[in-house]
């Protein structure tokens, strides 16, 4: 960790005052950071995420609780001592979030929904490096869907940026049980490999095997495009949850591809997903999510069920200009129609009719639990949304959807093909 000391004083060149390494954000002078920042929040508002603010100074130990103790968010930490108790600037947002989340004293009975950003500051080599990431998190009880919904909001966000080249990559890494079964057989086989592995790897055999599969170097890559998956160990119920994860994607129609190597970061619980991009020539990771689940619980919290997924703005923006594009920003509304599906089969179908809305420019309130049409349509009229649209397992075989205007409680059947038009012309458009 890099330690600093922080003294006040005046400056005598004017030079110094814009410290190497950050940079400033000013979006009437950048119409792309504006476009950016604006399409950002405005998916996050459509998907129901809600704004929190994190600290910009955390305990030290937090980073090596969640990044792991080599990863380069630990290591190149700025710390410095404050009334004799040390500090460290945030090297990311990660660990504040799940700190947060380990404090949750009472958990709340519905899904949440919470949406992060913020400037990150670490050292390297004597200079500064700073980012601006973005992340979003939902915890209480969810499954598979809402995992694919959050998966789907982020890649309807980086299409709006004109990104459709996006690799998705997308993998598991099961249970407790999945991965302890599955760390001793990718043990074994580093154990035959451990010469031809860097020598960070090759010492990580016994300890933490999976730092291997995360490894950049070519030769470790080479090494471990023979190792065994995490997809032969996952139990039922897990191999279960990530099939219905994968079939949920498709119903959104996102493009992914398989990664049975993708290991995501140490602690990681269920889905794991990447999102690269091309920039300067070389592909890079601009997008991370997994189950934190395990995490929280590292830091002390009750076992809450939560899956997040973050990002660097700066590098979107990066190569927004170097492919020279531009974004379109629009106002946040609130909520136009509420969703209101029923049954599993409903749930999964109403994944695309919320894809389809948001396309269409009309704000959705979403929830597939399973309340029942009585309590969802109380909610409807309590967030004060004009129409509602119900779909159970019937309407979702005969691909029609229930509109139902929520203040009269008079309801028509339209055929999915006609239901966007319909709710267009309904609010005036």
């Amino acid at each position: 960790m890099e330690k600093k000391t922080l003294t006040a004083g005046a400056v005598s060149n004017k030079k110094q005052l814009q410290v190497v390494g950050n940079f400033d954000i000013v979006t009437s002078q950048d119409p792309a950071w504006a476009a950016l920042l604006a399409a950002f929040d405005r998916y996050a508002s459509q998907y129901g995420f809600t704004r929190v603010e994190l600290p910009i100074m955390e305990e030290p130990s937090m980073y090596s609780l969640g990044y792991g103790a080599t990863s380069n968010k630990t290591t190149s930490l700025i710390v410095t001592e404050v009334a004799g108790r040390a500090l460290a600037v945030r090297s990311g947002l990660l660990p504040s979030m799940l700190r947060l989340l380990a404090q949750v004293k009472t958990l709340e009975p519905h899904l949440t929904k919470w949406v992060y950003g913020g400037g990150v500051t670490c050292a390297s080599q004597k200079q500064l490096i700073s980012d601006y990431e973005f992340g979003m998190e939902v915890w209480g009880p969810f499954n598979h869907l809402t995992e694919a919904q959050v998966l789907g909001a982020v890649w309807q966000f980086f299409v709006s940026l004109g990104l459709p080249d996006v690799t998705f990559e997308v993998n598991t890494c099961g249970n407790t049980s999945s991965q302890e079964s599955y760390i001793a057989n990718l043990r074994d086989f580093l154990k035959s490999k451990r010469y031809e592995l860097c020598d960070a790897c090759a010492e990580a055999t016994s300890s933490q095997p999976l730092d291997a599969l995360r490894c950049q170097k070519l030769d470790c890559q080479s090494v471990m495009s023979d190792a065994p998956t995490i997809l032969d160990h996952l139990d039922e119920i897990s191999r279960k949850n990530f099939t219905n994860l994968l079939e949920a994607l498709e119903e959104l129609q996102i493009p992914y591809q398989l990664s049975p190597l993708l290991a995501g970061i140490d602690g990681a619980v269920g889905t794991i997903a990447c999102l690269k991009l091309k920039m300067d020539g070389h592909t890079v990771v601009v997008a991370e999510a997994e189950g934190h689940s395990g995490l929280v619980q590292r830091f002390g919290g009750k076992n809450v069920h939560a899956f997040g997924l973050r990002g660097s703005l700066s590098m979107l923006h990066h190569i927004l200009l170097e492919r020279g594009m531009q974004t379109n920003s629009a106002p946040v509304r609130p909520a136009e129609v509420y969703l209101v599906p029923l049954g599993e089969l409903a749930a999964k179908r109403s994944l695309r009719l919320f894809r389809d809305l948001v396309e269409a420019g009309v704000t959705v309130f979403d929830y597939f639990g399973y309340a029942g049409v009585k309590n969802q349509l109380k909610a409807a009229g309590d967030a004060g949304s004009p129409i509602a649209l119900i779909m159970g397992q019937k309407e979702a075989v005969d691909e029609v959807v229930i509109l139902r205007d929520v203040k009269s409680g008079m309801q028509e059947v339209f055929s999915y093909d006609k239901i966007v038009n319909e709710v267009i012309k309904r609010l005036g458009r």
